[in-house]
């Protein structure tokens, strides 16, 4: 039995919309992020870490780190640690 002919259109165009921070950040993506002071940036990129983290097996004696975070300068260091705190 053959097959009907189906008509041939011009595919469509699909429109997708780009993934949010977040989603990028938590997919394992690398993330560039600039903003204004308050805006959350560091949470931005401390939540990707504290994800890894929780998803870690429980850290024995002598074993470690489980992550390092990096930061530019010692008053932005202690900023996300006071803020990792919290």
């Amino acid at each position: 039995m053959p097959l009907p002919r189906l008509p041939l259109t011009q595919p469509e165009v699909m429109h997708s919309q780009p993934p949010t921070l977040a989603q990028a950040a938590l997919s394992g993506r690398d993330v560039l992020g600039v903003a204004k002071t308050g805006s959350g940036k560091t949470a931005a990129f401390v939540l990707p870490l504290a994800v890894h983290v929780a998803r870690q097996a429980r850290v024995r004696e002598g074993e470690g780190p489980i992550a390092l975070l990096l930061a530019p300068t010692r008053e932005l260091a202690e900023q996300t640690h006071q803020q990792c705190r919290a």
